[in-house]
């Protein structure tokens, strides 16, 4: 099993009607990122695109839940703008060195730097439709 992270751009009214079952049977701009949690492994990639060490006062990548169906979960949490946008910014000559940095992440178990390459384009295409009048957000599911 594990934890399922559903990165995806919504209003606030698209976000909340994917409470329950997540973005991907929606539109939505959207990535399914299996344990790639906000709070520290997308923290540890905002740190690396900052060039500099991870701090999860200052790194933490969630921002604000919306209410939970329940405590167990699904969640929807929205994306912190300052990682959102440090993410969009991503220039593609960066994305090598970042996933290689990326990887040293202890929290990861062992990613090939290149899958993590692959996934960066897919994060940050995500992260540049989270403008304007959408916000990004993760919809996790244990």
């Amino acid at each position: 099993m594990g934890i399922l992270t559903d990165y995806f751009a919504a209003t606030p009214a698209e976000a909340a009607a994917c409470q329950e079952h997540g973005p991907l049977p929606t539109d939505l701009p959207q990535l399914a990122a299996k344990w790639v949690e906000p709070t520290i492994l997308l923290g540890r990639l905002w740190a690396a695109v900052d060039g500099v060490k991870y701090n999860q006062r200052r790194h933490h990548g969630d921002e604000e839940m919306l209410e939970p169906s329940d405590e167990e979960g699904p969640w929807v949490i929205r994306i912190r703008e300052e990682c959102r946008a440090a993410i969009a910014g991503i220039p593609d000559e960066r994305i090598p060195e970042l996933a290689a940095k990326w990887s040293e992440a202890e929290e990861w178990m062992r990613p090939e730097p290149d899958w993590l390459a692959k996934l960066i384009p897919e994060l940050r295409a995500v992260a540049r439709a989270g403008i304007g009048d959408r916000a990004m957000y993760v919809w996790i599911c244990l």
